[in-house]
């Protein structure tokens, strides 16, 4: 909705948890000058912070967010969860970031991987998708291995095992609640 009433040639779509950085300002006021810019889109490198730090590792840096866009070759995509933006022709990368503060605590992280896992679960089942007893076991598990392993995580110390832990509670949590929704199917 926002989108449509935009009126300026270019679009910098910012999340409320989200902020630009000095750098990044500049950054975007040097192609918005430019008489002829290279591409479309930018990807934007984002800067996770987590619990009061910024986590390098765990698949979290830099996070490239396509979020400077020009309006005519830009939409929002239609998704239930972690919608992004979809970008005719051409797209570049910048390199400042976008510090992004997502979870005020652990609290708020678990109530939101409750209800992004119930989104999820929904989508999936809308899908045609069903779950199995390998889903549960073995992608939350693999979840956390590349987070923690694979993506060096272990080098974020006590954050990087929080965040992978977490990451792997989210994928099992949306495939029990796939399952529990594929149950009530059959009954």
């Amino acid at each position: 909705m926002a989108l449509e009433k935009a009126s300026n040639e270019w679009v910098l779509s910012v999340d409320a948890d989200e902020r630009v950085t000095p750098e990044l300002k500049k950054e975007i006021l040097t192609i918005l000058n430019s008489k002829f810019p290279s591409f479309n889109g930018y990807y934007i490198p984002r800067r996770n912070h987590y619990l009061g730090r910024w986590i390098r590792h765990c698949g979290w840096y830099p996070d490239y967010k396509l979020r400077l866009f020009r309006r005519g070759k830009g939409r929002f995509n239609e998704r239930t969860v972690h919608e992004s933006v979809v970008v005719e022709g051409r797209k570049g990368h910048l390199k400042s970031c976008l510090n992004h503060y997502s979870y005020k605590n652990l609290s708020d992280h678990l109530s939101r991987i409750d209800k992004f896992s119930t989104l999820a679960a929904e989508q999936m089942f809308r899908d045609g998708k069903i779950a199995r007893f390998f889903d549960l076991l073995f992608r939350p598990l693999t979840k956390f291995i590349k987070m923690y392993l694979i993506r060096r995580g272990y080098l974020d110390g006590i954050y990087g095992l929080i965040v992978s832990i977490m990451g792997s509670f989210y994928v099992f949590t949306k495939y029990l609640k796939l399952w529990e929704l594929s149950k009530r199917r059959i009954h």
